[in-house]
């Protein structure tokens, strides 16, 4: 005669659940723990980033000694500092003295990280970008907002990039915010993508080069 299956006492669906629980707890917390050192990287730490290999890094402000060392581990060629010139400053003098040292150009370009650029500061990236030999190592004070945008307008200038790739520059991945002040920097790539609607035309580094150079305008977002 066949066996009658035993039935399953109310204990067992339980136990499984609790293995299920316990299972999913212990995947949560290696993920958590795997993340948190890049966490303390991005929001403590040098932020350091390649955008584009062999050709554009983007880092956060760091001691002439850590520049002088990305200096000769990445062959960097140009640094630019996208906190403005700032004579007298510690850090300031300290990056002036080292790239003189190491033989790379060293380019200041003035943008903020809770108001959109001023035009003509806007072309001297633009600008910097078409001279400036690469490597280069561009870099703010965080890495998280300045950086994003101006790695975004490398992209956009300097390779087929989509727009939507671009943007990534910009994202909670290297520590920027778009919700917050900060948020200004992707309105600036909102009134390029209006641009190109209005125009009828789409994404080229000619269009974002003929754009930022001659249309852009700071106080044009959101009136138009």
């Amino acid at each position: 005669m066949a066996q009658t299956p035993t039935p399953l006492t109310p204990q067992a669906p339980a136990n499984r659940r609790f293995r299920r629980r316990w299972s999913i707890a212990i995947l949560l917390l290696g993920v958590t723990a795997a993340l948190i050192p890049e966490v303390c990287r991005v929001a403590l730490g040098s932020n350091f980033h390649e955008v584009l290999p062999g050709r554009l890094y983007r880092a956060a402000q760091t001691s002439g000694a850590t520049l002088e060392d990305d200096i000769h581990t990445y062959s960097i060629r140009t640094v630019i500092n996208l906190r403005g010139p700032n004579p007298g400053e510690d850090w300031f003098e300290d990056e002036e003295r080292v790239t003189k040292r190491c033989g790379v150009g060293f380019v200041s370009v003035n943008m903020s990280a809770s108001d959109k650029p001023q035009e003509q500061n806007l072309r001297l990236l633009i600008e910097t970008f078409d001279q400036c030999p690469t490597p280069a190592l561009l870099h703010c004070t965080s890495g998280s907002d300045r950086s994003g945008f101006a790695s975004a307008c490398y992209l956009l200038l300097k390779t087929a990039t989509p727009l939507a790739e671009a943007r990534s520059q910009l994202s909670l991945r290297f520590g920027h915010f778009s919700w917050g002040r900060a948020g200004c920097l992707n309105q600036v790539l909102d009134q390029y993508e209006g641009w190109l609607r209005a125009q009828g035309l789409v994404h080229q580094p000619d269009n974002f080069r003929r754009w930022a150079t001659n249309y852009y305008k700071k106080d044009d977002w959101p009136s138009h």
